[in-house]
């Protein structure tokens, strides 16, 4: 169960994401489902443990580690003549997740 921040869907993740998603697990047995409620502040969720992964620009969830980075924010660097990115989107994975599924 995967929970998607504004920014990340901005990228287009949800709608290339799901496909790509659904396609590799489908022989596992496996299936994704993708969440990107949320986005208004009344709606604000709070309580993140009935997710396994979340893609969001915020670095640090508790309860979560980082496992991937997505390059984003492209700039110009006049200086060294290419674009030059940071750190936009961060996969984040519930600790304990690959264990509770071997069950």
């Amino acid at each position: 169960h995967v929970h998607i921040d504004v920014a990340s869907a901005m990228t287009g993740v949800s709608l290339f994401g799901q496909r790509e998603a659904a396609l590799s697990t489908s022989s596992q047995g496996r299936e994704w489902t993708f969440e990107k409620a949320g986005y208004e502040s009344e709606n604000q969720i709070m309580n993140y443990s009935g997710f396994t992964h979340i893609l969001s620009e915020v670095t640090n969830i508790p309860g979560f580690y980082v496992v991937d980075v997505a390059q984003g924010h492209p700039r110009l660097d006049v200086r060294h003549f290419k674009v030059a990115t940071s750190d936009a989107i961060f996969v984040h994975e519930r600790r304990g997740w690959m264990t509770s599924q071997k069950k």
